[in-house]
């Protein structure tokens, strides 16, 4: 769904056009992991819009069950919570969880029973303090003793971002990050480029202090907001899409940023030449983890 706004375009007519981005939208907002009434309320008045556009294009025998459904998820989600976090089929999921443990697929649930027991032994040694104190003890050896430790790719939740050092996480490179502005307080929204991740330690005599860093590469932004949300039409900065420069902004100091500044995951889609500018088209993933 993340690419429709690019494949279908040119392909639709001004009508079309708003009925696939109030769909769009309206999903981007109702998938979010974190949702306000704000947003449910927004998302509501989309769909009411893409319904109120597709029976006056096409007639009231094109308003389909499934679209009167969709009218309801906003209750839905008052009454059962996020739809992120809400799965239809529990079953089928915990199947999932348990089908993910490495298994002969020979005699599935003795080694299953097997793996849950060796699981719950090691979290009973890892929790508890023993008098002797051998757990404190062995556990110092496995601290690290390098100040600074690198790393390829950074979990957060369920979701995987990745870095330009690791070529199988070449597709969760691209991040937006955002923060305040030191001069004027005002919220910014930055796309950059993962070069890595790691972990600063600070030793001091009362104890040591880590911070979790990623160095990244920043992209410069388009000349004008006109283009940069080239495919809005409701709100001239509300997209499905964004239009960045190719080229990177020069890498200092603001290289580095706190992993709690990440806001979101990105995708490259395609490059657009407007002018004599090329750009690329950016489609954030709205699972944001920064607000």
């Amino acid at each position: 769904m993340i690419y429709l706004t690019n494949i279908l375009w040119d392909m639709l007519d001004n009508d079309d056009r708003k009925i696939l981005r109030y769909f769009i939208r309206a999903c981007n907002l109702l998938v979010a992991r974190f949702i306000t009434k704000n947003d449910l309320k927004k998302a509501q008045e989309r769909l009411k819009n893409m319904t109120c556009v597709i029976e006056n294009t096409y007639g009231p025998e094109f308003i389909t069950s499934n679209i009167t459904f969709a009218l309801h998820i906003s209750n839905c989600c008052h009454d059962y919570g996020l739809i992120y976090s809400y799965w239809l089929f529990p079953f089928k999921r915990l199947n999932g969880y348990i089908g993910s443990y490495p298994n002969s697929n020979r005699q599935i649930e003795p080694e299953l029973m097997k793996i849950v027991l060796r699981n719950t032994l090691v979290d009973y040694h890892l929790t508890c303090r023993w008098s002797s104190g051998l757990l404190d003890e062995s556990l110092c050896f496995l601290m690290p003793r390098k100040a600074i430790n690198q790393h390829t790719r950074l979990q957060i939740g369920a979701e995987i971002f990745g870095s330009v050092i690791s070529s199988q996480q070449e597709k969760n490179v691209t991040i937006f990050a955002k923060w305040k502005a030191v001069s004027d307080e005002s919220i910014n929204v930055y796309l950059g480029e993962v070069q890595y991740y790691f972990e600063h330690t600070l030793r001091f005599p009362e104890g040591s202090k880590t911070h979790f860093l990623v160095y990244i590469k920043w992209y410069k932004c388009a000349s004008t907001s006109g283009v940069r949300f080239k495919h809005s039409f409701m709100e001239l900065e509300i997209s499905n899409t964004e239009l960045w420069k190719t080229e990177y902004y020069e890498e200092g100091c603001d290289s580095l940023l706190a992993v709690h500044r990440i806001l979101c995951r990105a995708t490259k889609f395609k490059y657009i030449t407007i002018g004599k500018h090329n750009y690329l088209s950016i489609i954030p993933l709205n699972r944001k983890f920064n607000l």
